[in-house]
């Protein structure tokens, strides 16, 4: 049984019925219901045109969904999961009510995305078989679901929790109540190191090409704001700073707040960060120069060799000069390297500041820090060899990439400390639930623990902000790596 057909019940219903189960989906309000039928036509027709049902298969899965206006049959339920508004008095009272018909060996799970999975259960009649059991949207195609255990949950509730959702063809994660669970909680610093930069005056297009060019994600912070909606986005946002207690690794952006004070909510109102009416702008990039033909690099050039491979495929000769430091690398006599953490201005054998870029292979884009036009220039004529655009990035801890793929690990950890869940599933969960291309506690094993702690240190001595300070979780994390 579901309890409310809105986007996320009519979608759990429907992966129900996809699975073989025979689902009561419920709503209160006839308009309610008759969306919730709607919303799983398109479900089944989409699945159809895409080849995973044929004409047979569809019929059956929609004849498997059975719709009402009351929660008629809990007490045969196998499960009842509840999807209605994210209101903790509504969730409270629905959970009061509908648990008190569920049958001796019924499981009552809340599909909350935020709220207290242990306030809710001290209104389930019997709290042993109570969880949380948080879906992504789409539902049907989005992999995750976290399964989050109250204290009073009983071990077979989880074990039945993880069964059901790997019988679905969907990966489970387990984690402990705390604000945000996994995803809402570890995937903040995302938006929220886009809108500290936002606020210095970098600009939307250029946040976002760099983290999607050279940090590999799918969507740009700022784009993907846009697409969720600034109201929404925002009001997660500050839910979750403010059941943190000061422990978050972000804070509420006041220029997303402005936005939503605004009306300027993203894609839905036609305009946001960026306007949806009006052809996008494009991010400025480094003026186009002649390409690259000698680099010289220093014996050991660390986390840039893959940067050296890819210049060697493209035509570039690189020449080893042992004077040089390790990690850097010289063109017209002008020194560059990978960001640390600290600003250019720290650095003073540094002429140009490279910002980290997740995989040199793929890449599309790079960010830079320069001291001189004569450093824009051998920026460029790096850009043009690799084939990447180049942005320039103001002097500043951590750049942009550095930073984000920093403060997500450092969220991370924090979430390691807390043991809110495992290496294992905070990974998966951003990866799956996030759509990550590569899990934080990954990319910090692979990128050095201590060398992303040392760059936290810079960034929080640089930037004077004590929110960057270093999660006594990296330990955790040294210790498997």
């Amino acid at each position: 049984m579901v309890v409310g057909a809105g986007t996320m019940g009519a979608g759990i219903a429907f992966v129900a019925a996809q699975n073989g189960h025979r689902v009561v989906l419920v709503d209160a309000l006839p308009a309610g219901l008759e969306r919730g039928r709607m919303l799983v036509a398109e479900m089944a027709g989409a699945a159809e045109k895409r080849g995973l049902l044929d004409s047979a298969e569809r019929t059956s899965l929609e004849a498997r969904i059975r719709y009402a206006g009351t929660p008629i049959g809990a007490d045969a339920a196998t499960i009842i999961i509840e999807a209605i508004v994210e209101d903790a008095d509504a969730k409270a009272d629905l959970v009061r009510t509908v648990s008190a018909q569920m049958g001796p060996r019924t499981i009552f799970a809340s599909n909350t995305s935020s709220l207290s999975v242990n306030a809710l259960a001290h209104h389930c009649a019997d709290s042993a078989r109570f969880a949380g059991l948080h879906f992504f949207n789409p539902v049907p195609a989005m992999k995750l679901v976290e399964i989050i255990p109250a204290p009073t949950t009983s071990p077979a509730t989880v074990e039945m929790l993880v069964r059901l959702v790997e019988a679905w063809r969907k990966v489970p994660v387990v984690a402990r109540d705390v604000p945000g669970f996994i995803v809402n909680n570890v995937a903040r610093p995302y938006y929220g190191e886009a809108f500290a930069a936002l606020g210095e005056g970098i600009e939307p297009e250029t946040i976002d090409a760099l983290m999607t060019g050279a940090g590999g994600f799918r969507m740009g912070p700022l784009a993907l704001a846009d697409l969720i909606g600034h109201d929404i986005n925002y009001a997660v946002a500050r839910s979750i700073h403010s059941e943190r207690q000061g422990l978050a690794r972000f804070r509420p952006s006041p220029e997303q707040a402005e936005l939503v004070e605004n009306g300027l909510l993203g894609r839905k109102s036609g305009r946001g960060l960026y306007d949806y009416v009006s052809p996008r702008p494009v991010a400025a990039e480094a003026e186009r120069q002649h390409p690259l033909e000698t680099v010289q690099a220093a014996a050991d050039c660390g986390a840039l060799e893959p940067l050296l491979d890819r210049l060697r495929e493209a035509g570039c000769l690189v020449a080893r000069v042992d004077e040089l430091p390790s990690g850097y690398l010289s063109i017209n006599s002008l020194r560059l390297a990978i960001g640390d953490g600290r600003t250019l201005a720290e650095r003073e054998d540094v002429d140009v500041l490279l910002d980290i870029v997740r995989d040199w292979i793929t890449a599309n884009a790079i960010g830079v820090t320069v001291r001189t036009p004569a450093g824009y220039a051998v920026a460029a004529m790096l850009g043009a060899r690799l084939g990447v655009t180049v942005h320039t990035v103001p002097d500043r801890p951590g750049q942009i990439v550095l930073r984000s793929l920093a403060q997500l690990a450092n969220a991370a950890a924090d979430a390691l400390a807390e043991d809110v869940a495992s290496i294992a599933h905070i990974d998966a969960a951003m990866r799956l639930g996030a759509n990550h291309p590569e899990g934080p506690c990954d990319w910090t094993m692979r990128h050095g623990v201590d060398t992303v702690e040392q760059a936290l240190v810079h960034i929080a001595r640089g930037s004077d902000d004590a929110i960057y300070a270093p999660s006594a979780g990296f330990a955790l994390l040294r210790d498997v790596a």
